[in-house]
């Protein structure tokens, strides 16, 4: 187990490989997976989240793991980066108003 943990810590690569990699070290310590949502682009244009759908233990102690890649709505605001991003910036600073100056 140190081992497995050692070697996926040595890795830096996209947030969704971390969130996987993370999952599958809760799998082997017979914990529940990270409540983390992570999605990527696929080459298609399409967003997906990752999700850890099954392990399975063999008798000889080797582990099979089962990624299903689900197909999910783009987070993003629909117009043009800058629109998006003024939205964005809009709704954070109305957020953080009704937070800490309404009461």
């Amino acid at each position: 187990m140190g081992e497995l943990s050692k070697l996926l810590k040595k890795t830096q690569e996209a947030p969704w490989m971390l969130k996987v990699e993370a999952d599958i070290i809760r799998a082997v310590e017979r914990r529940t997976t990270s409540q983390d949502d992570v999605t990527l682009r696929g080459a298609n244009g399409k967003v997906y989240r990752p999700i850890l759908v099954r392990h399975k233990l063999f008798v000889n102690g080797s582990r099979t793991f089962y990624l299903l890649l689900a197909e999910t709505l783009d987070r993003r605001f629909v117009g043009t980066e800058s629109s998006s991003l003024l939205l964005t910036a809009l709704i954070l600073a109305s957020r953080w108003r009704f937070t800490y100056f309404e009461k």
